[in-house]
C-alpha cells in the first residue's frame, strides 16, 4: 500500500488499493497511470512522493505489550555458540519485549527505535525493573551507531519487512556489519504467509473488566512482493465499544533465497530455523519438562503483526547470518 502525495498539486494515490473514484482498479503502479486521473500534473514522474510510514504510535503503541506476546524470548538467552559476555544490539526495540528481558539476563544491551511512544514504554521497564543500558531514539539508516561490537544483531518481528527498497536493504547490512563482532550474528525474523488475504483476531480482558480487541488483516501481491497490513484495535468497557484505531502499513514480502541477495560480500546465512507453531506441543520450549502432566517452563506464542500461532495463515522464520 504505497501511498504517494503529488508535491505540484496535492493529488493522492494508493497503488495498493488503487482509486475506486476514478476507476482504478488494485495493485496498479503509479508510473503506470502517466497522464491519467489528474489533469494538472498529468501524473508525470517525479512530482509524487511515497508516503512516510508513521512510527508505533497512538493505541498501537499504548496497546502492543497486550498483543505481541513472547516468541520464544529463551531462544536467544540459551544461544550456546556466542563469546559471554554476549552484548546484544536489539533494532526496533519498541517496547523492549525482548531487550529488556534479556538484559535481566545478563547481556549487555543496546537498544534503538524510531518511535518515542514505545520508547517512552521501553524506559519505563528499565525503570521498574532497575535495569539500566543505552536506548537510542532514531531511524536505523540514518542514525549514528556507538563505537561498539555486537555479540548479537537483531532486527525481529519482522523488522526487514518495514524497511522499504532493495537498496535500503542492502545499506543496512553494510552499515550492521561494521558493528558485529568476529563471531557474532545478525538474527533477523520474517515472516510468510500461506495465503493471498488472513486475518486473525486476538482479545484481551484486563483486570477492570475493559476487553481488548486486535485484528490483523493481511493481503499480498506477488508481483509487487508487497503486503498491506491493516491492523485495528478496538476497546469495549461494559461489552459497548468505546474506541476504534486503525493503521494500515505496507510491508515487504521477503523469500528465504531473498536474503542471500542483499547481504553484502562479507556475509552470509549461517542457519535457518522456523519457529512457528506446527505440532501439539509446540508452545512449549524445547528445554520444558513434558512427564505425565506436561509442565510449561516457556510460553512461546507471540510475534508481530501476526502471531506465530497453529493457524497456519503464516510461517514465521529466524535467519541467523555471520562472516564468512
Amino acid at each position: 500500500m504505497t501511498v504517494y502525495d503529488c508535491n505540484h498539486c496535492g493529488f493522492i494515490y494508493d497503488s495498493f488499493n488503487g482509486d475506486c473514484k476514478n476507476g482504478v482498479p488494485e495493485n496498479i503502479e503509479i508510473n503506470i497511470l502517466k497522464k491519467s486521473l489528474c489533469n494538472n500534473c498529468g501524473m508525470s514522474k517525479g512530482r509524487q512522493k511515497p508516503r512516510i510510514v508513521t512510527p508505533y504510535q497512538g493505541k498501537e503503541a499504548e496497546l502492543y505489550d497486550q498483543f505481541c506476546g513472547q516468541a520464544d524470548i529463551h531462544a536467544y538467552i540459551t544461544n550456546s555458540d556466542l563469546v559471554k559476555p554476549i552484548s546484544l544490539l536489539d533494532i526496533g526495540a519498541g517496547t523492549g519485549r525482548i531487550c529488556v528481558p534479556l538484559a535481566k539476563a545478563g547481556m549487555i544491551v543496546t537498544a534503538i527505535d524510531d518511535s518515542e511512544e514505545m520508547l517512552a514504554k521501553l524506559r519505563r521497564k528499565q525503570e521498574y525493573n532497575n535495569i539500566h543500558f543505552p536506548v537510542i531514539k532514531g531511524n536505523i539508516l540514518d542514525c549514528d551507531l556507538p563505537n561498539e561490537k555486537y555479540s548479537i544483531i537483531l532486527l525481529s518481528d519482522g523488522f526487514l519487512q518495514h524497511v522499504p527498497e532493495y537498496h535500503n536493504k542492502k545499506r543496512l547490512f553494510e552499515k550492521l556489519q561494521k558493528n558485529l563482532a568476529p563471531n557474532g550474528r545478525i538474527i533477523v525474523e520474517i515472516f510468510i504467509p500461506s495465503q493471498h488475504q488472513w486475518e486473525q483476531t486476538l482479545r484481551k480482558e484486563q483486570m477492570d473488566g475493559i476487553e481488548l480487541y486486535f485484528t490483523s488483516k493481511g493481503t499480498l501481491s506477488l508481483a509487487q512482493k508487497k503486503m498491506m497490513t491493516t491492523l485495528d484495535y478496538e476497546v469495549y468497557k461494559e461489552h459497548i465499544s468505546s474506541y476504534r484505531y486503525r493503521i494500515q502499513r505496507e510491508l515487504d514480502l521477503i523469500l528465504l533465497d531473498d536474503i542471500t541477495f542483499i547481504l553484502p560480500d562479507k556475509l552470509k546465512v549461517l542457519l535457518i530455523n522456523r519457529f512457528d507453531q506446527t505440532s501439539d506441543w509446540g508452545n512449549f520450549h524445547k528445554d520444558a519438562i513434558i512427564p505425565e502432566k506436561p509442565v510449561q517452563k516457556y510460553w512461546t506464542v507471540g510475534g508481530y503483526p501476526i502471531q506465530n500461532n497453529k493457524s497456519g495463515l503464516v510461517s514465521w522464520w529466524r535467519i541467523e547470518i555471520g562472516f564468512r
